[in-house]
């Protein structure tokens, strides 16, 4: 959660490159894990769900905050329209 808190406090790309041993332990790892854990029970709810634990998948991309959008307003109209 540490991590997470100074995420928060630090939101730039430079600072997490600093800091990406410590989101690959606390954050990414307990994230495969806990999508490993859960994708028996998931496929039995429904088979063709994605249970992979891999980025992109079923863990989100860290880099892709609305944070680092230039125009929040096109991107929720794009959404919006599909």
């Amino acid at each position: 959660m540490e991590f997470l808190i100074d995420l928060k406090a630090n939101n730039t790309k430079s600072w997490f490159e600093d800091h990406k041993r410590a989101y690959t332990e606390y954050v990414m790892k307990p994230a495969q894990s806990l999508v490993s854990e859960l994708s028996d029970f998931i496929l039995a709810i429904d088979p063709y769900l994605e249970t992979s634990s891999a980025v992109g998948k079923t863990i989100s991309r860290i880099y892709q905050g609305f944070d680092q959008l230039k125009d929040l307003y096109h991107y929720l109209y794009k959404i919006k329209s599909m």
